[in-house]
């Protein structure tokens, strides 16, 4: 289980440049009772933490996933009900949707505990455990993406320091 909170991760992000400060906008009380309300669930302390960060707006984080607060009570859960129809699977109540992209989709159950586990469904490989908890998954991805973000940062730097030094003909 990852010690760093959704505040922290969302910090980093700002903080290496990626995501401009301010950009992150999130979700109300009332608007996360009203989404556990719409899918009678309760869901888990930590996923309920990113939603008060970043559920409304992610500043263009993960912009290859549907996952905020807008997609949730529609497109998330409807693209995994299109992929359970076309390859018979039986979506189960308490799993909560909370990214999709195309026919592979994130879910966890939200009867497994404040930080659950975290599972992947995808056309090509099924039902796959891809990471013990949900702050180890949130972690991983906001990390990994600072890490991107920033080699990629110094590799334009490197290309713009030899650009800058050739000859003009």
């Amino acid at each position: 289980m990852s010690s760093e909170k959704p505040k922290e991760l969302a910090r980093k992000l700002i903080v290496s440049g990626w995501i401009e400060p301010n950009a992150f906008v999130g979700c109300s009380d009332d608007e996360i009772k009203s989404l556990e309300s719409h899918f009678s669930v309760q869901l888990p302390a930590y996923y309920q933490e990113i939603l008060k960060v970043m559920g409304k707006e992610d500043g263009g984080f993960l912009p290859q996933f549907t996952w905020t607060l807008k997609c949730l009570t529609g497109l998330t859960r409807d693209d995994a009900e299109r992929c359970s129809a076309t390859h018979q699977f039986k979506l189960e109540p308490s799993w909560f949707i909370f990214a999709s992209d195309d026919c592979c989709f994130f879910f966890f159950d939200t009867l497994a505990g404040d930080d659950p586990p975290v599972v992947r469904w995808c056309d090509d490989d099924g039902f796959k455990k891809v990471f013990d908890t949900l702050s180890d998954w949130f972690a991983d991805i906001v990390n990994g993406s600072v890490e991107g973000w920033l080699e990629m940062q110094e590799a334009e730097a490197r290309i713009a320091k030899r650009d800058a030094q050739k000859p003009v003909v």
